[in-house]
């Protein structure tokens, strides 16, 4: 049975990830470390199937671990921090396989969107969700179809985690490369305005080209 954390949207509370039951019952030494490297293998197993060697190797021990994460602060600083993963149309049952690859990285791991049970519950050869999970439930209309996913950041801030010092937020189908050495305390933000022959899917709507020159003029205006 799939236990899940349902977030009241006023209420303050602190919720840590849940180590998998088979690493709790092991050497209490490097927990962390053992999570990843049980959770990574499950990826692995998952991915398998396809008969794909380019990847393959010798995982390190959770001790050899431990040692390479001291070398860049950056580990340390994932793990004040929290990730949001949103789905712009209702989850299905991908969250045990997203869980793999990010949970055992971050302070607080939050799937955002919209859940049916019949949907992200289903059986479609994923792996089976780490039980249990966070998650906030917005509707499809405040989702829109992902064009106001950012709704989810507002929704986790409501939230007043404690101890999280800032907020990932990604698309269940981006790859995020956190491992990376980056200043997170800086905000990266592009000016101008790129591709604005784009034709993509969303740049002609009213959330698109048009929406991101108000934005630029916005930026500009206001001091």
């Amino acid at each position: 049975m799939v236990k899940v954390r349902g977030f009241s949207r006023s209420a303050e509370f602190f919720a840590a990830d849940v180590l998998p039951e088979e690493v709790e019952k092991n050497d209490p030494t490097h927990l962390r470390e053992q999570m990843q490297l049980k959770l990574f293998e499950d990826a692995e197993e998952w991915c398998s199937v396809t008969n794909y060697s380019g990847i393959a190797m010798a995982l390190p021990t959770a001790e050899a671990l431990a040692d390479l994460h001291r070398k860049e602060d950056v580990w340390d600083e994932l793990q004040t921090m929290a990730l949001i993963i949103t789905s712009n149309f209702p989850w299905k049952p991908v969250i045990g396989l997203l869980q793999r690859l990010y949970q055992p990285y971050f302070k607080i791991t939050i799937f955002c969107g919209t859940f049916y049970s019949n949907l992200f519950m289903s059986s479609e050869d994923y792996p089976e969700i780490i039980s249990p999970f966070n998650y906030i439930n917005i509707s499809e209309k405040e989702m829109h179809e992902g064009f106001f996913a950012y709704y989810c950041l507002v929704k986790a801030k409501e939230l007043h985690l404690y101890d999280v010092d800032g907020y990932f937020v990604m698309s269940d189908d981006t790859t995020f490369n956190f491992w990376h050495t980056l200043p997170l305390r800086q905000v990266f933000h592009p000016t101008g305005i790129t591709y604005s022959e784009y034709t993509g899917m969303w740049w002609p709507t009213n959330f698109g080209s048009n929406f991101e020159v108000l934005k630029l003029w916005l930026l500009i205006i206001i001091p």
